[in-house]
């Protein structure tokens, strides 16, 4: 089992978190009193149109059609492609019910402006959808019910998994660490909403010093490639355990430049067709779904605009 500094602050000095505090107070983003009562005038229209984007992505676990994967898992796949997977599922399954805890009892609370506070309430919503999501799966392909249970209780179970769920949790519970460095771990927990995260972080009117970033970029790296080897224990095909510490390695440089940061690893992208997916073609794929969803008008303006001219 991996280990990792026990006190999330330890990549700053204990005599710096008292002003650390003061800063938060301070921060416009957060300062108390500045919450508004309306959502207009936008103040901060880069994370509107986010969450705007965001929103016009939503969907719901009944628009998925699992008639065909079950015998496709069952005969298709390998047994080494279903224990990575199995691992992957029962991370996810958990994993996002602990960012939920975070954007309740943290985030959500902190935050005074009105944008992004309505990401964070969307965000909570989807989460909540995708934790459904996984578990659907669990539920749906792990047959055998004690492997199904050891599975959904994986933070308890599975050490990598364990390991990465107390290094997320310890962020949610630290009194002492500023909402900079705690948005800068969650934004190396979260997947798709990331890049919001890295956009709230830039619009602090005093973000995280680089080396503070990297140390905890570099303790999710750890644990990331600890969860690789432990659920990729073999090679499944085009794909293994040293390709896959690779690209840990390389979208957390990705995440380094997300937050105006030198890259750490200089690696290249082990599998092309990821470019297609996560990362450069994450806007793609919002704008994608918003033209999708524009005949339902989400996403649009124009048809919402009121005008004295129109016949009655």
């Amino acid at each position: 089992m991996i280990r990792l500094s026990t006190h999330s602050t330890d990549c700053i000095r204990s005599e710096e978190i008292d002003s650390r505090r003061t800063l938060d107070a301070i921060e416009p983003l957060l300062a108390a009193g500045t919450r508004r009562s309306t959502l207009y005038p936008v103040l901060y229209p880069e994370l509107w149109d986010m969450y705007k984007a965001a929103e016009a992505c939503f969907w719901t676990v009944e628009e998925v059609d699992l008639a065909k994967d079950l015998p496709h898992w069952r005969d298709k796949l390998t047994d080494d492609e279903r224990f990575f997977l199995a691992r992957v599922l029962a991370f996810f399954a958990c994993s996002d019910g602990i960012v939920c805890d975070n954007l309740v009892q943290r985030f959500y609370t902190e935050v005074q402006a009105s944008e992004v506070r309505c990401f964070y309430g969307y965000q909570i919503m989807i989460e909540n959808i995708h934790a459904e999501m996984y578990s659907i799966l669990l539920d749906t392909f792990i047959q055998d019910k004690d492997e199904k249970d050891r599975l959904f209780d994986a933070v308890n179970t599975v050490p990598s998994i364990a390991d990465k769920a107390s290094w997320t949790t310890r962020w949610i519970a630290d009194t002492n660490a500023p909402f900079a460095q705690r948005l800068v771990a969650f934004a190396a927990v979260e997947g798709l909403h990331t890049t919001f995260a890295c956009k709230v972080h830039a619009t602090l009117s005093r973000p995280l010093p680089c080396d503070t970033i990297k140390h905890i970029i570099h303790e999710a790296v750890a644990l990331e490639v600890a969860f690789v080897e432990e659920s990729l224990p073999v090679a499944v095909i085009g794909m293994n355990h040293v390709l896959m510490t690779q690209y840990v390695r390389y979208v957390a440089d990705h995440l380094l430049v997300l937050l105006g940061c030198s890259k750490s690893f200089h690696v290249p992208n082990p599998f092309d067709f990821m470019d297609l997916i996560s990362l450069s073609g994450k806007t793609n794929f919002f704008e994608k779904r918003v033209s999708e969803y524009s005949k339902a008008g989400v996403g649009t303006v124009g048809a919402a605009e009121f005008a004295l001219d129109a016949d009655f």
